[in-house]
């Protein structure tokens, strides 16, 4: 050190004091935690703004008694700690459940490849991609792995607010750290016409009675998987001319928006499956959908049994197909057809006519020509034939 001074230059900000040293051009910060423990420590930078950036980031932290050990960072399991304990009681448990299995992998990751990661600053990009490889390397399946890190950014985005992170080194955003999905395949991640009937045989032949009426309903109204689940007997309403299917919060579940209230029509194969069901229940409580054992189907239970019947219905293995995937078919088959599109908003409960209109991409190639096919004219002998057939439906 040049000189009696220890700093040439200092500034005050909080409870933390800058400076310069004066041998080495390094900026320096002494910071006094709220225990009256005082902590010297160096910002590695000759750089000021880059100091002052630093600075001015734990002074946050201080004032909003958010600080770290020593260095006004939180160490990774403090920061895990605090996020659960602050969405206890705030989210759904399904979600927290979710939110601790994404965790807990993350962190078994760390004590197991990355143990010197102690502090949540030190958790960068690149970890988070090797904790995804990992995942995949791992035999863990893409949705799942996709799943993790969507969990951990949500984690990470909580710490930002909070002033505990700078950044998210999870960030899936356009151009942000992470490759999240692969690229977008909407024609792989819909079923055609002819897979649908296809899978419908197959669940008929090989599949169990209730795949083939699990098919059929999603096929038929584009229900998401735990509003069928939770299907019962008082959610029919037979009294109309073409009977309609209530969704609306339960006793033991609620839909995505608790104040939701939707009304579906069953087309007549619905009708059908539905009836057989409503008979075979005991009481107005029991599930019209249930497993074995009596209980609530589960879709990771069930999807096994749908994916078993994709060889048969000539559905290649690495398609993203599950059961939301009907929800898909019904909103292009709807279009197809040429429903309104706030009628199949009023059905399958989306916000926007944007994210209707999403699915048309997924129309295949084939069906473009018999989509122009609708504005030409009539002419000659078709124009007989449409006559004809209008005289006989009136």
């Amino acid at each position: 050190m040049v000189g009696r001074k220890k700093y040439t230059e200092t500034c005050r900000h909080g409870r933390i004091w800058l400076g310069k040293r004066a041998d080495n051009e390094m900026w320096y910060f002494k910071i006094t935690l709220p225990n009256g423990k005082v902590r010297e420590r160096s910002t590695c930078t000759a750089s000021k703004r880059d100091a002052l950036r630093e600075v001015d980031f734990l002074n946050r932290q201080l004032v909003n008694q958010k600080y770290g050990v020593a260095d006004g960072t939180v160490e990774v399991s403090k920061l895990f700690q605090k996020f659960l304990s602050a969405k206890e009681g705030r989210i759904k448990p399904s979600s927290l459940t979710r939110l601790k299995t994404s965790i807990n992998a993350f962190r078994k990751w760390l004590s197991d490849s990355c143990p010197e990661i102690r502090l949540a600053k030190h958790i960068t990009p690149e970890a988070m991609r090797a904790f995804q490889q990992h995942r995949t390397e791992t035999g863990t399946s893409q949705r799942t792995t996709n799943n993790d890190i969507t969990n951990m950014h949500s984690v990470f985005k909580w710490a930002m607010r909070e002033k505990l992170m700078e950044t998210s080194p999870a960030n899936y955003s356009r151009g942000g750290t992470i490759d999240r999905y692969k690229a977008p395949s909407p024609k792989a991640d819909a079923y055609s016409e002819t897979e649908y009937a296809a899978l419908v045989a197959a669940a008929e032949a090989h599949g169990g009675k209730l795949i083939s009426d699990l098919i059929t309903v999603f096929g038929g109204t584009g229900l998401r998987f735990e509003e069928l689940a939770h299907l019962r007997r008082t959610c029919l309403d037979w009294t109309y001319k073409i009977p309609e299917i209530e969704i609306r919060a339960q006793k033991d579940w609620s839909p995505k928006d608790p104040n939701e209230v939707k009304r579906i029509p069953m087309l007549p194969q619905v009708q059908e499956v539905l009836r057989r069901r409503c008979n075979d229940c005991k009481s107005d409580s029991d599930y019209l959908f249930k497993n074995r054992a009596g209980k609530k189907i589960v879709a990771n239970k069930t999807r096994p049994q749908l994916q078993r019947l994709f060889a048969e219905a000539g559905i290649k293995p690495c398609r993203r197909l599950h059961w939301h995937s009907f929800r898909n078919y019904f909103v292009i088959r709807c279009l197809k057809k040429g429903v309104a599109v706030p009628a199949i908003m009023e059905w399958t409960g989306h916000d926007s006519a944007t994210m209707v209109l999403h699915y048309a991409r997924s129309i295949q190639p084939e069906d473009v020509q018999s989509e122009f096919e609708k504005l030409m004219p009539a002419t000659g002998e078709n124009q007989g034939k449409g006559v004809a057939q209008e005289a006989k439906n009136h």
